[in-house]
């Protein structure tokens, strides 16, 4: 299943998808061509699409999280979110899940559909 069917499924279920805020800025830090970035900037604004916070309190629960993904803060706050919301995890790198996340909640996105 491709990142929009998917998207439209969960909105048309009057469920949302989380987009943690931290992955969001990796997101941008990792592309450099204006059409990958405008397309970043409208999956923050689409219908069904939540921008989860990083406050002080998320940030102190995220990083509890960080070690099990070798440092890495948007991958930190994602997997913290989807532990703390009892949310699939979707990922194109299903192989640096952490083992705390329930092989049945993590979900691939396939890379050339990024």
């Amino acid at each position: 299943m491709q990142v929009g069917e998917l998207l439209v499924e969960v909105a048309d279920e009057g469920a949302y998808t989380g987009l943690p805020t931290v992955a969001l800025l990796d997101a941008y830090t990792r592309v450099s061509s204006g059409p990958a970035r405008a397309r970043l900037g409208v999956l923050a604004t689409l219908p069904g699409v939540a921008v989860l916070p990083l406050g002080s309190g998320e940030a102190a629960d995220a990083a509890a999280v960080a070690s099990l993904v070798k440092g890495d803060l948007g991958r930190a706050h994602a997997v913290w979110a989807a532990l703390d919301h009892s949310a699939y995890y979707l990922t194109s790198e299903p192989h640096l899940a952490p083992s705390v996340i329930p092989i049945d909640q993590v979900h691939t996105i396939p890379v050339d559909d990024i």
